[in-house]
């Protein structure tokens, strides 16, 4: 029942975004001033010295590598799930769209662990670099992801302006415009921070090389409907 799993994962997601974020930046920021977070340590770290909180260091890397891990195996399983249901839909190779006689999509997956295996090697040849390009690249892909979303419902919206919808956006189209403007401003200031500075050099090339991909196989893909003819009689 989409109308009722909607609505109770939009009021979920805002439940815990309010409570896993805004309220430990909140706590962080009452314990450790602004200027002075970020600029050498994480500032939950600094946040957890300041408190004298015993091992703190080595609570902080703990919770870090499960984080990192919980994170990896969601990306993994997303991207996986993504390739194979590309495949089904005849925009990506029919190979990724095949399963096991467990029914797992093994080459789906072992494409998606070619991201793993990239990772690695750049932290093993450029240790002091890997982690910003990497960094710089998925914060794109997220950033962009959700730039699209807003123009989709905006769109969205558009099309089905007479449609009685069960679930609509508060505040329709000012709220997705604002959203995508935040996010297109998000982006922008990439390019004047040292961080994330590659993130455009990066992100935009690969979105247009992905683009002219999407357009010359499409020109190239039977129109649904038309019957080709030969010329014989």
């Amino acid at each position: 029942n989409p109308v009722i799993a909607v609505k109770t994962a939009f009021k979920g997601t805002i439940l815990r975004l309010f409570i896993f974020y805004m309220l430990s930046i909140a706590l962080m920021l009452a314990i450790v001033p602004w200027r002075q977070s970020g600029t050498g340590e994480s500032p939950f770290l600094v946040a957890m010295n300041v408190i004298h909180l015993p091992a703190a260091a080595g609570i902080f890397n703990f919770i870090v590598l499960v984080a990192a891990l919980s994170a990896m195996n969601s990306q993994l399983y997303i991207t996986t799930r993504m390739m194979f249901s590309l495949s089904r839909a005849g925009q990506a190779p029919a190979a990724l769209g095949r399963v096991s006689q467990r029914g797992i999509p093994v080459s789906a997956l072992a494409m998606s662990c070619i991201g793993i295996v990239v990772s690695i090697v750049l932290s093993l040849v450029y240790p002091e670099k890997s982690f910003a390009a990497m960094m710089s690249i998925s914060v794109y892909g997220a950033c962009f992801t959700w730039l699209m979303i807003f123009v989709t419902h905006l769109f969205f919206r558009r099309q089905h302006r007479k449609t009685h919808l069960k679930f609509r956006m508060w505040g329709f189209p000012y709220t997705t415009l604002a959203g995508a403007g935040l996010m297109a401003a998000l982006l922008i200031s990439t390019a004047f921070t040292e961080f994330f500075k590659m993130t455009l050099w990066f992100g935009i090339p690969f979105t247009l090389l992905l683009a002219a991909v999407y357009f010359f196989y499409s020109r190239h893909q039977p129109v649904p409907g038309r019957v080709e003819t030969t010329g014989a009689e």
